[in-house]
């Protein structure tokens, strides 16, 4: 399944959706590239999309992450 064939919501609500398995995982997993900026990040949700993150490595894909240093 392709990026295109997703079906993506307009909005994740950690209370209500679990977002790592039903937004990042199956979107990681197509993907080439994650681009995040955040103000606050913590490295505990790489664990919790790794099997996204698996997809995007054998895609040949990138990470890139900015984040405040505080």
């Amino acid at each position: 399944m392709s990026l295109q064939d997703r079906e993506i919501k307009s909005e994740y609500r950690s209370l209500i959706d679990n977002v790592a398995k039903d937004f990042y995982v199956p979107l990681l997993k197509e993907a080439t590239s994650y681009r995040r900026a955040v103000g606050f990040f913590s490295s505990s949700i790489l664990v919790e999309i790794s099997k996204g993150i698996g997809g995007l490595i054998k895609n040949g894909g990138k990470i890139q992450i900015v984040a405040s240093p505080h």
